[in-house]
């Protein structure tokens, strides 16, 4: 077809149009594709017009001009109609532009790499690292931007990514331009082709640096404490301990006095309850639980030990659930089994009588620990009632169970003593 002059463009229906360039701004007539060949240029191909219509409606063709001179001169030119192509490209632009936008403003560093280690595509957080400017950054390959052994890192775990097949995690670390050392979280995981081939590797990394430090603090601050409440609890031991020493050498200048060498001994086993809870937690990892099935194994040991029982004459059977006890909780349920076996071994089996203790501890339904106490000594006279008695053993396990540990407790002669005691579970929480 021939093109129209620039000066009937001024005429008709044309005057009522506005043409764009490619870049949406106006055309002038000057740069027309007719314009351009009466001014000397021989041809010009595929410029973009953007037409907007007297209705607003916006078209896009292609247009391709050249001179002929034969017969006469003239200018041909070619139009395509490319309205529904530049609408695609527009929006393939659109969404460019908002996963550029995503990339530059992502604090995360984020990088793509060919097979061969060469750098593909860098958003900005990259400016921060000690290495090339951006414009120079990219089309260069990891050995020509980091230090020797930073690449040798970063490319080894790009490897690792593509022989996994999947993301793999790791830290790396990359020195930024202020001269300091970084800590990164980096995921990399092989980008793949249609045919299932992989042609690069994508790179996400998160600088920890600031969380690391923060964390050493912490944690170091936790040793601290650790070493504080292990001290305090050696402390604590030791000082009852020390009680007990004093207890024991002011006795000795009562030594007629019966009486007071019983109050003595029995206070002594009872320090001995309490102070085992710390030595335990001075021991362990946790410093405010214990196992209690490993704490009333070791403190009826050193019980029927305190009172020189002879090889096999009582056997002791514990059944104790694995459970961990708080401290708050652990003492006074020591303290009620002390009394409970110092009652059944001072006298239950008279006589070098032989017999058992039964020590189990379940934990049930209702989320309550039930403590079964037994032994099969001698047991007490018909119509005893232990809450009447006024011995401290006996106080000290009804005010410890029903007060300090809001459990019910029930004291029988069955064949011996029995004792049933229900506590819950959930009694104190922790502390440290």
């Amino acid at each position: 077809m021939l093109e129209i002059s620039p000066e009937n463009l001024l005429k008709g229906e044309y005057k009522k149009r506005k043409y764009l360039k490619s870049d949406f701004s106006e055309m002038n007539f000057d740069e027309f594709p007719s314009t351009r060949i009466r001014k000397g240029e021989n041809a010009v191909h595929n410029v973009e017009i953007g037409i907007i219509k007297e209705n607003n409606e916006l078209i896009w063709t292609e247009v391709s001009a050249v001179a002929c001179s034969f017969p006469h001169w003239r200018v041909v030119i070619v139009t395509n109609d490319i309205t529904e192509r530049k609408k695609r490209e527009i929006e393939l632009q659109k969404e460019h532009s908002k996963l550029q936008a995503i990339l530059d403003y992502s604090p995360a560093l984020i990088s793509i790499k060919d097979l061969d280690g060469n750098i593909l595509l860098a958003n900005r957080s990259f400016a921060v690292l000690d290495a090339p400017p951006l414009n120079e950054f990219i089309g260069k390959n990891v050995f020509d931007v980091f230090q020797k052994e930073v690449a040798e890192k970063l490319w080894s775990n790009d490897l690792a990514a593509l022989e996994n097949g999947s993301p793999v995690y790791s830290e790396e670390v990359v020195m930024h331009k202020d001269g300091n050392w970084h800590t990164y979280l980096t995921v990399k995981f092989p980008i793949f082709l249609q045919n299932n081939q992989p042609f690069g590797i994508c790179a996400i990394s998160n600088d920890i640096t600031e969380r690391i430090q923060n964390e050493n603090k912490i944690l170091q601050s936790l040793r601290e404490k650790e070493i504080l409440i292990k001290e305090l609890y050696h402390r604590t031991r030791n000082t009852l301990q020390l009680i007990g020493g004093i207890l024991r050498l002011q006795s000795a200048d009562f030594q007629d006095n019966a009486e007071l060498k019983k109050l003595v001994d029995e206070t002594e086993k009872r320090i001995i309850a309490i102070s085992l809870v710390h030595q335990m937690l001075y021991k362990k990892q946790n410093l405010s639980q214990i196992s209690i099935k490993e704490y009333i194994h070791d403190l009826s040991v050193l019980i029927m030990e305190s009172f020189n029982i002879a090889n096999n004459r009582i056997s002791l059977h514990v059944n104790i659930v694995e459970q961990s006890f708080l401290l708050d909780t652990a003492v006074p349920f020591g303290l009620i089994i002390n009394e409970l076996m110092t009652n059944s071994l001072k006298y239950g089996f008279p006589d070098n009588r032989s017999g058992n203790i039964s020590i189990n501890l379940i934990l049930n339904d209702s989320g309550n620990y039930i403590l079964q106490y037994s032994d099969n000594g001698v047991g007490i006279s018909e119509g005893f009632d232990f809450r009447k008695q006024n011995t401290l053993g006996l106080k000290l396990i009804y005010s410890i169970a029903e007060i300090q540990m809001k459990g019910n407790i029930l004291m029988e002669s069955k064949e011996g003593i029995t004792c049933t005691f229900e506590f819950p579970k959930t009694l104190y929480k922790a502390r440290v």
